[in-house]
Order: structure tokens, then sequence, then C-alpha cells
């Protein structure tokens, strides 16, 4: 009996020590580890791309007369442009454009004006023809428009101050066509044959050399 009880002892202890192994003291058990939830921040709609499309370009020229500089204006009726298919801005209408202008389509509205202009003035140049202009490139923290501007066989860079206004781009540049275009026998030519008419209440006849130059480029926004 005595020997019973000792074996049973010994079971108890073994057993006590089986439970406690791997554990100190009579902290819990741990329990599984919990995954933090994913933070996730869905995609931003992507923006459209602008885009531009050109619909009519117009060119004038305003030219000066008499001492007090009376203006006399006028167009071209034909003349040919490329400008560019793929603009993301309305100024991108204009990178790598091209203007191509017949010389004896001058018009300012006065038939007999506009005979001399061709005859007196366009044919004395060296290429009486053509009017060529191309861009070369854009200052756009000024508003700049750099071309090049080939006539009388010079060419000639020629800036033009752009503004957008009313679904348009608006551009303005003055040029000299004597000093830049050695259009001199030309100019003295037309001004001998509108002597009279060049000749203000000062009684002074002038011809002015330098002309001013307007571009309206129209363009709408494609949705």
């Amino acid at each position: 009996m005595k020997r019973i009880f000792i074996g049973l002892f010994l079971m108890v202890l073994f057993l006590a020590g089986c439970q406690n192994k791997g554990t100190s003291g009579n902290q819990p058990a741990a329990t599984p580890r919990q995954q933090s939830p994913e933070i996730t921040t869905p995609p931003k709609p992507a923006q459209a791309k602008m885009h531009f499309t050109a619909d009519s370009l117009k060119i004038r020229w305003t030219a000066y007369k008499t001492t007090s500089k009376v203006p006399v204006s006028g167009t071209f009726k034909d003349f040919s442009y490329r400008l560019s298919t793929n603009a993301d801005t309305p100024n991108a209408l204009l990178d790598r454009a091209s203007v191509s202008i017949k010389t004896a389509s001058v018009f300012s509205g006065n038939a007999g004006r506009d005979q001399i202009l061709r005859d007196a003035f366009f044919q004395m140049m060296m290429d009486s023809n053509l009017i060529e202009l191309r861009t070369a490139g854009w200052d756009n923290a000024h508003g700049i428009l750099h071309t090049i501007i080939r006539m009388n066989n010079k060419e000639i860079p020629v800036d033009f101050t752009v503004k957008q206004k009313d679904g348009s781009l608006q551009g303005d540049a003055q040029i000299d066509v004597v000093k830049q275009f050695k259009a001199g026998r030309a100019l003295y030519n037309l001004h001998t044959m509108c002597e009279d008419k060049h000749t203000g209440k000062d009684g002074v006849s002038k011809t002015w050399p330098d002309v001013h130059l307007q571009f309206e480029l129209y363009y709408h926004q494609d949705h």
C-alpha cells in the first residue's frame, strides 16, 4: 500500500512538470497576432488632355504716309498656311507653322492703290511673287513668337508679341522694309508714284519704311 501511494505521488509530480514546461509563472498562453488592415488610396482619375484646332487665319498690314504718319491698312487675299495639328495649348498651334503669301493679292480696298503696290513696290523686289514666314520658337514667359520672314530675297528674324483674346491668338510686329529687307529701291519707286497722295498739310511728301504686321488666328477647343 505504501508503495502504491509513493508511485501515485511521483506520477502527479511528473504530470505537473509537463504542464508547466515552456511557461513562466501564471502567464496566459499567447494569442495569435492580428494583422493590421491595409491602408490604400484609390487612384486619381486621369485628366482628359486638352486639344485645340485652328479655324481661320487673318493677316493685316499697316503702312504710313505724310509727315504725320497717316496709316494705310490692308491684307492679302491669297495666302496659304500650315499649322500644328496636335496642339495641347493655343500657342502650340503655331509651333513649326508657316505662311506663304502671294504679293499680287495685296488688297487695301482701293483698286488704284493696289495696282501701284503690285507694280511699283512688289515687282521691284528681287523675289517679287511671295512673302514667306515660318515660326522659330516661343518665349512663353513674355508672350513672344519668334519668326523668320523672307522678302526681297532676305530672311530676317521678326518677333511678334502675341496675346490670347476671345478664342484667338493676336500677334503684332514691326518691320522696316529698308533697314531689314533692303527694299529701298522699291520704296522709292512707290513714293514717286504716290508723291502727291503722300503729301501732308505741311507740304512735305513722305513714305515711311516701317510697316505694322498683325495676325489673328481663331481656334476652338475639342471636347
